[in-house]
């Protein structure tokens, strides 16, 4: 799964790169390139999915101290959405 995640990624900077009329000189530096454009996706994919973490967890507090019925449902649910999240990123940077 983590190569065709790669592939793709690298197929649409290809295509980026080629509108963008970006000349490239070798297959290495396309590889450069391709690697260092992943990595900043997978950054900013992990700092948008940690905020939408966060906001959610402020939901699941207030709901805790407004003893809402279906608050231990959103803390479950929160947990629940964290250990997939981190199997994720260990699946994703290859732990």
């Amino acid at each position: 799964m983590r190569k065709r995640v790669l592939l793709s990624c690298a197929s649409m900077l290809y295509v980026a790169l080629a509108n963008a009329q970006v000349k490239l000189s070798s297959v290495s530096e396309m590889n450069t390139k391709v690697s260092e454009a992943t990595s900043a996706v997978v950054t900013m994919v992990q700092y948008i999915i940690g905020a939408v973490l966060a906001i959610a967890l402020i939901f699941v507090v207030y709901s805790l101290a407004t003893s809402s019925q279906r608050a231990k449902e959103y803390l479950i649910g929160w947990v629940i959405a964290v250990v997939v999240c981190l199997i994720a990123k260990g699946v994703i940077i290859g732990f």
